[in-house]
């Protein structure tokens, strides 16, 4: 699925990823592609390149693609690319989508190489985006929910460490840590007002063995759970998590490449209602 004319002049940016980036085009779900489109409107071109179900292996074609396209096209070189993936490379070992975390970052270093290498991306911003958590609810099963909950967060860390792995050589590429943004947000969600509340929470929290600040979305007993805001179904992000994504993603870009600010970027005033 593709956002943006394809006649235009606009430089573009790029969202590489699966069904979170997919349907994240509606602004009506807050999607975090839709306010870059409002955001960069009449400056760049918001182009949508998620694949539902994808996992990093079946994504080596269709970013095969987008370099062959990038390397015809007469525009200059995108602006930034998300690499938003991992959500269903991180899915239950037994289950078809999952990728061992050898070979996904394996994946995922490759593309950011061929983007680093590529003449017709030499100025491009690479943005790696963890994986989210999942909302799982409470069940009698706890330890298949919180192996689901660490699976998850081994795949964020590895993104984080591939992104940091490049600071020596490259000052293009930079990890988005959006399985933290998340994990923050639902505590701010549910923190304590008042001191006596903290420490009854805190009691609570021991008593039962559980830990409701470090396991958001873990399934155990006690633990903090998102909202249907949050997440549509367990999985898929809904208007808050998108909000979350959205916001977490402008203020790295445009605080770690000042350039990329709307206000940075020349308007073309061709498009521009009067």
């Amino acid at each position: 699925m593709e956002h943006g004319p394809e006649a235009s002049s606009l430089p573009q940016i790029i969202l590489l990823g699966d069904s979170l980036t997919e349907w994240g085009f509606d602004l009506s779900d807050n999607g975090f592609g839709a306010q870059l489109e409002k955001y960069y409107e009449n400056r760049a071109d918001v182009i949508n390149k998620g694949y539902a179900g994808y996992n990093t292996n079946q994504i080596k074609r269709p970013f095969q693609q987008i370099l062959d396209g990038v390397e015809k096209s007469s525009r200059p070189a995108p602006l930034f690319i998300t690499i938003f993936l991992g959500t269903n490379d991180a899915c239950a070992p037994h289950w078809p989508p999952h990728v061992s975390l050898p070979d996904f970052e394996k994946n995922i270093r490759s593309c950011v190489d061929e983007l680093l290498s590529n003449p017709r991306t030499s100025t491009t911003k690479i943005i790696l985006i963890t994986p989210p958590p999942i909302n799982l609810p409470p069940s009698k099963d706890d330890y298949f929910n919180f192996a689901n909950y660490l699976r998850k967060k081994e795949y964020a860390e590895k993104i984080m460490e591939i992104a940091r792995s490049y600071a020596a050589s490259s000052d293009r590429v930079v990890g988005l840590d959006f399985f933290g943004a998340m994990i923050a947000h639902a505590r701010r969600k549910n923190s304590p007002t008042t001191a006596a509340a903290a420490a009854a929470a805190a009691a609570a929290a021991a008593e039962e063995e559980g830990d409701p600040e470090l396991l958001p979305s873990s399934g155990m007993k006690g633990a903090i759970s998102f909202t249907r805001d949050d997440f549509t179904d367990g999985l898929h992000l809904g208007p808050t998590g998108y909000q979350v994504l959205y916001e977490a993603l402008l203020e790295l870009v445009t605080s770690k490449f000042p350039e990329l600010r709307r206000d940075a970027l020349p308007l073309d005033e061709s498009k521009v209602e009067v």
